[in-house]
């Protein structure tokens, strides 16, 4: 039940990323983590670097982005 939750989340999450001004209500950064432990929570592993990738081209600075496509 968990896991199907997780997958609806994630969905929703990248139907916001397409929304035409969700910047002005939320940040990117905040949304791409979340999505990130989505998919770590799922299991899906490359994503979730994919999202850390995505971080990194927003902030190339941020530590714990670079620290878990390190850890990886």
């Amino acid at each position: 039940m968990m896991q199907y939750l997780f997958i609806l989340l994630i969905i929703l999450i990248a139907v916001i990323l397409t929304a035409k001004d969700f910047k002005r209500y939320v940040s990117e950064l905040e949304i791409r983590y979340h999505l990130a432990d989505l998919y770590n929570r799922t299991n899906n592993f490359q994503a979730e670097v994919d999202e850390y990738r995505i971080i990194l081209t927003i902030n190339p600075d941020d530590i714990n982005a670079n620290y878990r496509i390190g850890h990886f």
